[in-house]
């Protein structure tokens, strides 16, 4: 993937940085490291407001770099033709 497109955010997905070699000196952030626990989404109600609007605000720019990233992946698999094993006509099938 060019580093025009890497996003900071991608950091964290294990599964992206073992597709992306170029991260591979940079230590992913887990989720313990955000701060998040995978397992336990409740949230404290003495959670100040500033910080649950962070905790949102990041979490959305994962998303939007999650989608971003399997986007590319997909365009390159339509690209390559991935999806012409006989039993469909198009990767939008």
């Amino acid at each position: 993937m060019s580093d025009a497109f890497a996003m900071p955010m991608e950091r964290g997905f294990d599964a992206f940085d073992a597709l992306d070699a170029s991260d591979a000196s940079d230590a992913p952030a887990t989720p313990a490291v955000l701060g998040l626990d995978p397992v336990d989404v409740s949230v404290s109600p003495a959670l100040p407001l500033p910080e649950l609007e962070a905790r949102l605000t990041e979490l959305a720019g994962h998303l939007n770099a999650a989608t971003h990233r399997f986007l590319v992946l997909l365009a390159e698999f339509d690209r390559r033709e991935g999806w012409a094993d006989g039993a469909m006509r198009s990767c939008a099938r």
